[in-house]
């Protein structure tokens, strides 16, 4: 078998076969009698084992020792990106070459690349990124497909009590898992919390108390800041009455933030109440 095996794995064999002219014999070995070798293939016989190529049928003596002589078999690699986007070229080489794996090359939203596999729903490679490998084929495939293996991303729901008080635990999900944002837990005087949004001073919720969600981020962390509708207004008198006037001399409206409310409206509906002092 010269490197190979026959059936059952013996590296030898005995055929009985017709020979041709007894001057110049020669032997025809039928495929059937062929050994087997990984990322090899008969190429043909030869009574010189180290024979650079061989010959079917093959000329010897009368009782000759034929020895398989192999050809090495060339495959070409394809990159597949297996849900993602991207391009990496292909490659042609010999079983026996030592091939370095690509690094990169395709992306996925939400998704990390880890390895390669020769199987599309692997969920482990075969080979990692960048990984020097020989022998890919078993010599009889013309194209070795990789298939990218992929990892989903996690990330973190980072909740901000954007001048409120109270504490929300973060949440880390998958990227494409489906959760309940928080419902409560923060407070803030004379505020409702209406939601959450992206923007620290955004005026309107971006996502709803306790809704069910998915994809917010690819990776890393999202902080969402809660949004507060003003409920009640402090009113602080400046000056207190002027009692010879009978009247409020000035005041001051801060809504819950603190920041001064500047309404006429608002200031109209106080200024019209009657002031009770002694």
């Amino acid at each position: 078998a010269n490197g190979g095996s026959f059936s059952g794995g013996a590296t030898e064999t005995t055929v009985y076969l017709t020979c041709g002219p007894r001057l110049t014999p020669s032997y025809t070995i039928p495929v059937e009698n062929n050994p087997t070798r990984a990322g090899y293939s008969v190429g043909g016989w030869s009574t010189d084992a180290t024979a650079a190529e061989g010959t079917n049928p093959v000329i010897g003596g009368l009782k000759p020792t034929c020895y398989a002589i192999w050809a090495e078999g060339v495959s070409t690699r394809i990159y597949n990106a297996n849900g993602g986007a991207g391009y990496i070229s292909d490659a042609t080489y010999k079983h026996s070459d030592s091939v370095e794996l690509a690094l990169s090359g395709f992306t996925r939203e939400g998704y990390s690349l880890i390895g390669w596999a020769k199987s599309s729903t692997a969920a482990t490679p075969d080979y990692l990124l960048g990984q020097t490998v020989s022998n890919l084929s078993n010599g009889t495939d013309t194209t070795v497909t990789l298939y990218a293996v992929w990892t989903e991303n996690k990330y973190t729901v980072i909740y901000n009590a954007n001048g409120g008080t109270g504490s929300i635990e973060s949440q880390t999900v998958n990227g494409s898992q489906t959760f309940t944002l928080a419902s409560a837990g923060f407070t803030r005087t004379g505020c409702t919390l209406l939601g959450w949004a992206t923007n620290a001073s955004a005026s309107a919720a971006e996502y709803q108390l306790g809704q069910t969600v998915s994809r917010l981020a690819a990776g890393g962390s999202i902080t969402l800041y809660a949004v507060w509708e003003i409920r009640d207004i402090n009113v602080t008198f400046d000056n207190l009455i002027d009692f010879n006037a009978h009247c409020v001399k000035s005041l001051s409206l801060r809504d819950c933030s603190g920041e001064a409310v500047e309404n006429e409206a608002v200031f109209a509906v106080i200024l019209s109440q009657p002031f009770l002092y002694n």
